[in-house]
């Protein structure tokens, strides 16, 4: 869940983007998994789901594949359900999980790298997300983008 003030508009990065409605500073936590406003979906689970559908609920399944991530330490997909979906790729990110926390709990948090200004986008960088074979078939047969393969196919 987002922790600080943000609203969403037309990013030049892509499409729509986050950005914050706020001064942040540098460390403070701006997203914090919480289960509220996240879902978790392993293998199985997103197998699952792929098979419970009609054709004509694709969208769904394209939505999930293109604002989900995956995440090795609970081998699950991460769909976020608040606005912290739309937080575009930098090279040069405002924001990023804890470095100095145990990976077990890093995960859970992502914090701005430095002061970030208000109307300023928050971005990450996509490059350091978990890769998954499982999800990277998926998403290849779906033929959407996902991380953390910048390139498309």
């Amino acid at each position: 869940m987002l922790l600080v003030k943000t609203e969403v508009k037309n990013s030049p990065i892509a499409g729509v983007g986050l950005f914050a409605a706020e001064e942040i500073n540098k460390g403070d936590i701006v997203w914090q998994y919480s289960p509220n406003t996240c879902l978790l979906f392993t293998n199985h689970q997103f197998q699952s789901l792929l098979n419970s559908f009609h054709k004509t609920e694709r969208q769904l399944i394209e939505y999930y594949l293109t604002y989900g991530y995956y995440q090795e330490i609970v081998q699950s997909l991460v769909c976020c359900l608040d606005n912290g979906r739309y937080v575009n790729h930098s090279e040069q990110p405002t924001l990023s999980t804890p470095k100095d926390m145990p990976a077990n709990m890093a995960w859970q948090y992502s914090i701005a790298l430095r002061d970030i200004q208000k109307g300023e986008e928050l971005t990450e960088n996509y490059t350091t997300y978990d890769s998954c074979d499982w999800l990277d078939a998926i998403c290849h047969s779906y033929q959407v983008y996902h991380f953390p393969k910048i390139d498309l196919f």
